[in-house]
């Protein structure tokens, strides 16, 4: 028995995955099961090693350790009907059967020492030594805590790399080694200070990511209090303004909007803050001031009204992305929109279906999964910065105009023009430097639950499945002397070669949904468009004629009568609200 520091209970809960379901009762049956694949192993013999059809997050979990957790807490919470001696003994079986594959046979599989699993099981084994406190156990720990430690080890400020600086904080505590302990907490404040800026907005790209980041401060918390820390930084300042940001990030029905590596799932609350009030469907908290929220980290959330009561059905909410390169947990999806109105989705993001490393995931990352306008048969630059170059947000009506040069020596500027419960207007710029024609598709990709009414030369209508509503998306191509066209349209619809096509809300999920492409040639291009859903079968007019130096675009539907001035510049003004 050695001499360790103060017992770190919460170090065995460290995970929000919610995929470890091996209970004590599997877990005495030598079943491991982890998300929805169980697997019986041999204790002598573990399954440590990679093989060809594990999916890497699995087999994080695998190698993470917490799907021993279950077990360790029917132990300590006296809920065992096993003789516990049993059940410990199996449990230092298959720890040390780790420990034993990573000494002589782990070092051709890489993944057990990357960041994510490392701090995962870090956390497992300092829970475990409330269990046992043998040499074994506490050898591994600091083998763990040495490895985090070291600087190379370090992913930096995002989430693994937070999760690494919290894992190695609970194993210095343990061990009560004061130089690990004081790097935790360096890299534990400089995580927070990177990761979350001055508006509550992180760094990862993918809003689904901010309820993730809200449960690491939980545990900081926790770790503060009961190691009696101090305050290293103001930790709930940071955590309310992540609040706030994720109340804006997550839609009307109460799910965040799928941008980036995310899925479609609600957030989690935070007492006593705007995403209490998300969460409670308006009862608990407070709602946000602001009815359009625009980040500087690229993300711009805008919608109708903050009532969340069941009873208002006219609920509307958009998303824009902008701003700096990708990275991290982002996608290839500057300039795209998502429009959801009427309480559902109709125009979306293609979403995330996991880390598996296959054409669906290379698919749903690229600038073909968005809706965004591109430029065929030229290569789009992940890395170019997208610029917020004009905003003006009004009651009734917000205009946004985007800038970059994502393709080479060429130019894209789109103008967004949008308000509660109004068509979406969209103008799209292309702009190539040489004088060579360009081919130019906008890009739209809609909800799984709609279906084609009638696709034809610059129009698309869809219905939902319940047939109570049909979206439009009007589409024209025009220039500066006052012609006009319609763009030829193609739909995907489950497309395999190339991926197009698909909707991803949920680890594994690929489900086929509408893609479709307005299609424009010429230097400059310049396509007007206007998306809006309107009840099942109702009239609509629509017209758009050039007068003087501008355009103007007309749309009739049951909720009136809107107008809009198309400048030459992109700028789009409204000329007519019937709301």
């Amino acid at each position: 028995m050695l001499e360790l520091g103060l017992a770190q209970p919460w170090a065995l809960k460290f995970d929000i995955s919610g995929e470890q379901r091996t209970s004590a009762e599997l877990f005495i049956q030598n079943t491991i099961a982890i998300g929805n694949r169980c697997i019986h192993f041999d204790p002598l013999n573990m399954p440590w090693k990679l093989m060809n059809d594990d999916h890497p997050s699995w087999r994080l979990r695998l190698l993470g350790l917490k799907w021993l957790v279950p077990s360790v807490d029917a132990i300590l919470e006296g809920n065992c009907h096993f003789d516990i001696d049993l059940l410990k003994k199996n449990i230092e079986i298959a720890v040390m059967s780790w420990i034993k594959w990573n000494d002589h046979d782990g070092s051709g599989d890489s993944d057990h020492w990357n960041g994510h699993t490392a701090a995962l099981r870090t956390t497992t084994l300092v829970g475990l030594s409330t269990l046992f406190q043998d040499e074994w156990l506490v050898n591994s720990i600091r083998l763990h805590a040495s490895w985090l430690n070291a600087p190379d080890n370090w992913n930096g400020t995002w989430n693994h790399g937070l999760m690494q600086a919290i894992a190695l904080c609970g194993a210095a505590l343990r061990l009560q080694d004061s130089n690990f302990l004081t790097t935790a907490i360096d890299r534990i404040n400089l995580c927070l200070t990177e990761m979350i800026d001055s508006q509550g907005c992180i760094n990862e790209q993918a809003p689904g990511y901010a309820p993730f980041i809200i449960s690491l401060i939980d545990y900081i918390e926790k770790i503060v209090l009961l190691n009696n820390l101090g305050a290293v930084i103001p930790l709930d300042k940071i955590k309310a303004s992540l609040a706030e940001f994720t109340a804006h990030a997550t839609d009307p029905s109460g799910y965040i909007i799928q941008i980036g590596d995310t899925f479609r799932t609600p957030p989690n609350s935070v007492p006593a803050s705007p995403l209490e009030y998300v969460c409670s469907n308006g009862v608990d908290g407070y709602a946000p001031v602001d009815l359009v929220k625009i980040y500087e980290r690229g993300f711009i959330f805008g919608r109708s009204t903050w009532d969340m009561s069941s009873s208002n059905k006219r609920r509307s909410y958009y998303s824009i992305r902008f701003g700096p390169q990708r990275i991290i947990h982002g996608h290839n999806d500057h300039m795209s929109v998502t429009i959801y109105d009427y309480d559902r989705h109709f125009v979306v993001d293609s979403g995330h279906n996991g880390y598996l490393d296959d054409g669906y995931r290379a698919h749903l990352r690229s600038v073909e999964a968005h809706n965004v306008l591109t430029v065929q048969g030229a290569k789009h630059d992940w890395s170019a910065e997208t610029s917020l170059v004009q905003s003006n947000s009004q009651k009734d009506f917000q205009y946004f105009q985007l800038r970059d040069e994502a393709y080479p020596e060429t130019q894209r500027i789109r103008s967004i023009g949008v308000g509660p419960h109004s068509p979406t207007i969209i103008v799209d710029s292309l702009i190539k430097k040489n004088s060579i024609p360009a081919i130019a598709n906008q890009l739209w990709h809609l909800d799984k639950g709609l279906s084609v009414v009638n696709a034809s030369a610059g129009i698309l209508k869809v219905k939902t499945r319940d047939d109570k509503y049909d979206f439009y998306i009007l589409s024209y191509g025009v220039d500066d002397l006052g012609s006009k066209y319609l763009p030829n349209i193609s739909l995907n619809i489950g497309s395999l070669n190339p991926h197009n096509g698909w909707q991803s809300t949920a680890d594994g999920d690929n489900s086929s949904s509408i893609s479709a492409s307005f299609r424009a040639t010429g230097n400059p291009i310049r396509i007007i468009s206007a998306a809006f859903a309107v009840p099942c079968d109702s009239p609509i007019g629509h017209s758009l004629k050039h007068e003087a130096d501008k355009w103007v675009f007309r749309i009739n539907t049951p909720d009136g009568y809107w107008a809009w001035d198309i400048h030459s510049s992109g700028i789009i003004g409204q000329r007519s609200n019937p709301l």
